[in-house]
């Protein structure tokens, strides 16, 4: 990989993706059909690849990448070593959260938190979720280990056909109780965003089927295998329909569990358990009902559009920041260069 000012490899690819929407004559990415969406993605990926070649991948990555285009989800096994698991949690248990599933900081207008904090045990449990500060949890220990080790990179490069980048982490707690207000990510639904995604997630608590599992419904990311499962369906849905809407009913998760009820993955594991999907594929987060759940998402895409939060500046990662350039690079949609 060579050595480039990211701000205009951005710049660029930013270029190249309005001329490619453009192009297909849409405004927004949730238009696009499926011929579309991949046209897109493969303009991009070589705008990418013309200013940042990427590093060779292996077979591992490459049958990760495939496992990805057709069933949309691929298990990373441990993400951490034990010992690392820990330290991270532990830093985590003493750290504020916010009333939501993604804080976003330096946005009032969206009122999704009341922005107090609070932390574990004391309050934080009154509340659907419980979400950390980006800074927060950027600089937690060992996070940067799990987001930046070569498989999920690997894996990532080979599914989006150049250079990855980090454009959103989030970690959150799902906790059990009767909530009125929104349920966000713990209903049926694609991630818009960007066209083409990967997402890493890594539990860190115990996953069983009573603490919130991730549910995603297999091939649900693959148009080939969606029309064939809508085939039939009593709701006369149509896979052009579901590429550019989500099923909006009076009961939508009755339609997604009805239609894909021999697709329904609940990923389910210990503390530490990773996995990968794509998240156009429909998927959501179960609600706890015995104990909270912990977990972290990584998303990975083809450029660096502005996240939720405001980058950090890459001193405050200290020696905690990559010295090669391909993990600097995969950085650069978090971290402001100093």
């Amino acid at each position: 990989m060579q050595t480039e000012d990211f701000g205009k490899i951005d710049a660029r690819t930013a270029m190249m993706f309005l001329r490619s929407m453009s192009e297909v004559g849409h405004q927004f990415i949730n238009s696009l059909s499926d011929d579309q969406r991949r046209v897109w993605a493969n303009v991009l990926a070589e705008a990418v690849n013309q200013q940042i070649p990427s590093d060779p991948v292996g077979q591992t990555a490459q049958d990760a990448a495939h496992q990805l285009e057709e069933d949309g989800i691929y298990n990373l096994g441990a993400g951490l070593p034990a010992d690392q698991l820990e330290e991270l949690r532990e830093y985590l248990l003493e750290c504020p959260v916010y009333n939501t599933h993604v804080y976003e900081s330096f946005n009032a207008a969206v009122r999704r938190s009341d922005h107090v904090p609070r932390t574990i045990g004391l309050g934080a449990e009154a509340f659907r979720f419980g979400a950390y500060a980006f800074p927060t949890l950027m600089m937690a220990p060992h996070l940067l280990d799990f987001l930046l080790q070569p498989r999920i990179l690997d894996a990532a490069t080979a599914f989006l056909g150049a250079a990855p980048t980090l454009y959103s982490v989030n970690i959150w707690w799902s906790f059990p109780g009767q909530y009125a207000d929104i349920k966000y990510g713990q209903h049926f639904h694609r991630d818009w965003d960007h066209g083409k995604v990967c997402t890493a997630f890594m539990y860190l608590t115990d996953v069983d089927m009573e603490t919130g599992p991730h549910t995603y419904l297999a091939g649900s990311n693959n148009f080939r295998r969606t029309k064939e499962v809508l085939e039939g369906n009593r709701w006369h849905m149509t896979a052009e329909r579901l590429q550019t809407n989500d099923f909006c009913g009076a009961e939508p998760d009755e339609f997604y569990l009805e239609v894909w009820k021999d697709h329904v993955r609940h990923l389910t594991g210990p503390a530490g358990s990773s996995f990968m999907t794509d998240t156009f594929g429909f998927h959501r987060g179960e609600e706890p009902v015995r104990a909270p759940r912990l977990a972290l998402w990584a998303r990975f895409s083809l450029f660096g559009a502005p996240p939720l939060h405001e980058k950090i500046p890459r001193s405050r990662l200290g020696d905690a920041y990559p010295t090669d350039e391909r993990r600097r690079y995969a950085l650069r949609g978090l971290v402001e260069p100093d």
